[in-house]
């Protein structure tokens, strides 16, 4: 990516992917994605970026259909290349050992909401050029930037998921804490202490939408209660989605996205997400990044990419932030997508300043609880 000399806009390469070019990057027939980028007119140059991105991804079916929807054809426009490093959410770790050893690896990171606000303002990512910020929220509408430093993709709520002819199925946090009335093998995110944390408070009678501040020591005296109870803590995607193919548990905390893939692929479940807890994650720089100009230029290329985060939604069933993806999802997945209308309205969305605030000391806690 370049600045315009007179605007001061980042611009990128014209592109131009013909069918051919598509189907042959995994798409298939059934995605034709619209692949012109805007090149300003005065003082572009067209030539091609280069180099390489390096990016902390999920891993797994995610890395997958990224690599189909977005990074393929991103190479082929420009000529940048991507190296996927699947860490998942022990990327931020591996971002704070970088950036304490003075070698910042990573040009593009995924880190969680509440841990992107925490990054940024730890002084870890770059900041977002503000005519990138204006795209942004021109674009994709109010509410996707976490401040100026990431932007929200693949918005996902952690559901109440059991098997289908599990009975009783819990729906709720307070029905998934009551091991009596709801008894069997339990599931939880081993390094979800935040929606952890909520689902405790409100499986202890806390409205949702009174949550936060939150109460810690409440929080863990609830979650001491069901702990002997959790069979599996889980680590990534690709695993709560085994545990659950195996049967190695009746119900689990699990990201919806997730659960409906397995659906979609034959595996019947219930799912509930009443009272879950919105999350996503986001697309960063770290500060000090290698190519960051490529890394800038991708973001700006993917916010106009609606028919590609449309195909994304019908693949992985997460919401993405371009409103005009939802022309090309399918009505059946889209009454799937947690940011849906009449989905949205019963999820819980954190206090991302109180995360700010509170992160270290909760995230010591849960680490601690976990561990002994």
């Amino acid at each position: 990516m370049v600045r315009d000399v007179n605007s001061g806009e980042y611009i990128m390469p014209a592109l131009l992917t013909s069918k051919r070019m598509l189907a042959a990057g995994g798409l298939g027939a059934a995605v034709i994605l619209t692949a012109v980028v805007a090149v300003a007119s005065r003082g572009a140059d067209a030539a091609n970026i280069g180099g390489t991105i390096v990016v902390a991804s999920y891993g797994g079916i995610d890395d997958k259909n990224h690599k189909d929807l977005f990074f393929d054809p991103f190479t082929k426009a420009t000529g940048v290349q991507f190296q996927l490093d699947p860490v998942a959410y022990d990327q931020v770790a591996k971002l704070h050992a970088q950036e304490a050893a003075g070698n910042v690896q990573y040009s593009l990171v995924e880190p969680a909401r509440a841990d992107a606000a925490v990054l940024g303002e730890q002084g870890l990512l770059e900041p977002l050029p503000q005519d990138l910020v204006d795209k942004a929220n021109k674009v994709l509408g109010p509410g996707k930037l976490i401040g100026n430093y990431a932007i929200s993709h693949a918005v996902s709520a952690s559901s109440f998921v059991c098997l289908a002819d599990f009975k009783p199925c819990p729906t709720n946090a307070k029905e998934f804490f009551d091991t009596t009335n709801f008894p069997g093998r339990r599931g939880m995110y081993a390094d979800g202490w935040l929606e952890n944390i909520i689902y405790a408070l409100e499986a202890d009678g806390v409205d949702p939408k009174a949550l936060f501040p939150l109460d810690l020591d409440r929080a863990f005296k609830k979650l001491d209660e069901i702990k002997p109870h959790i069979n599996v803590f889980w680590k990534t995607g690709d695993q709560v989605m085994q545990i659950v193919r195996d049967k190695e548990v009746d119900m689990t905390i699990m990201w919806d996205g997730r659960a409906n893939t397995l659906a979609a692929d034959g595996t019947p479940i219930q799912l509930s997400d009443d009272g879950a807890m919105m999350d996503s994650p986001t697309l960063a720089i770290p500060k000090g990044a290698p190519n960051k100009d490529a890394a800038l230029a991708f973001i700006s290329w993917w916010i106009d990419q609606a028919e590609a985060q449309g195909e994304f939604m019908n693949r992985e069933h997460y919401g993405e932030p371009n409103p005009d993806a939802f022309k090309y999802v399918k009505p059946e997945v889209a009454n799937m997508i947690s940011t849906a209308p009449g989905n949205f309205d019963k999820l819980v969305q954190p206090d991302l300043k109180w995360v700010e605030d509170h992160q270290q000391e909760a995230v010591a806690r849960w680490t601690d609880w976990l561990q002994n």
